[in-house]
């Protein structure tokens, strides 16, 4: 299924990054809004990549975007775009 593929490029994503899904998730559960603000920015991603929206993932990484990202999620952003 898609969950499926996603779980695999996520753990791929992270192994680019050295991290380990276990040091994932508590960089991103230390609190529930920045958890939600994770999963609504993942969930973001995946629409707008599903629609062929590149150019939309990529304006994540402007200065003007409306979501200010961390520099880990900046990098996630550039992997998923290269």
């Amino acid at each position: 299924g898609e969950s499926e593929i996603s779980c695999i490029r996520l753990i791929n994503i992270l192994d680019k990054l050295h991290i380990t899904l276990d040091e994932f998730l508590v960089l991103h559960d230390e609190d529930y809004t920045n958890t939600e603000l994770f999963a609504n920015l993942v969930q973001y991603i995946r629409k707008q990549y599903s629609s062929q929206n590149i150019k939309n993932i990529a304006a994540l990484l402007s200065d003007s975007s409306h979501c200010t990202l961390n520099s880990f999620e900046k990098t996630m952003v550039k992997s998923i775009l290269h």
